[in-house]
């Protein structure tokens, strides 16, 4: 088997680059390494933020500076549950957390929203075309 595969080797042959190989290699080379520049449009425009941030004020505005009074005309099933959420809120109110325990909740919420803009920072400049 082996010889029958020496022969059958010797018979074909190697084979040979063109004589141009090398350059039309460097030159895709070359030509794969340049970026291409694709724009790049946001998913949320600025308008829309601007918008949305517009109506989170707004209602933070009125729960803010409203009278305080809710009367609701939807049933006393839905005041129900508007005492209970009362109820809860009251609890946690009440509830303490140690200075440590406070000041590691901050830095991690802090450090969290850093590392989500580094990130989007890294994977643009990794992803870029």
């Amino acid at each position: 088997m082996e010889v029958l595969l020496k022969n059958t080797i010797q018979e074909i042959g190697l084979e040979t680059p063109s004589i141009k190989f090398t350059e039309q290699l460097l030159s895709r080379i070359q030509l794969a390494g340049q970026k291409r520049s694709i724009p790049e449009k946001p998913l949320i425009s600025k308008r829309t933020w601007g918008l949305l941030l517009f109506v989170v004020m707004g209602i933070s505005a009125y729960l803010i500076l409203g009278n305080g009074k809710m009367e609701t005309t939807w049933g006393p099933s839905y005041a129900q549950n508007v005492d209970r959420l009362a109820n809860y809120l009251d609890f946690a109110s009440s509830l303490h957390l140690s200075n440590t325990v406070t000041y590691g909740l901050v830095g991690l919420t802090l450090f969290v929203c850093i590392q989500v803009f580094v990130l989007k920072h890294h994977f643009n400049k990794r992803y870029s075309f």
